[in-house]
């Protein structure tokens, strides 16, 4: 739409560093909570678990490295400030 271009941009592990985080913070305050509280079989957990990890890692993922590349245009790191958006050019016919 605006001519901005994602060529040359690269948010690097910074994106996988806070999905890790966040999700390991998630899911041991959870299966601690669930642990104490319902004490279930091992096999439980696993099915508990083991899906929200890699749920939670697919959307969080997305989302952070959404947020770092719209932070590098922000501050204009990289190949960002080089680049001019485009105006839009209108047909007036």
């Amino acid at each position: 739409m605006c001519g901005l271009t994602f060529n040359g941009e690269d948010s690097a592990d910074g994106p996988a560093y806070v999905a890790i985080f966040l999700v390991g913070f998630m899911v041991t305050t959870l299966a601690l909570f669930v642990e104490y509280f319902y004490s279930p079989p091992f096999w439980v957990h696993a099915i508990l678990w083991i899906p929200f990890v890699f749920i939670a890692s697919m959307l969080l993922l997305r989302l952070a490295k959404g947020l770092f590349i719209g932070m590098e245009y922000r501050w204009k790191i990289g190949t960002y400030e080089q680049q001019q958006p485009r105006e839009k050019e209108h047909d007036n016919k």
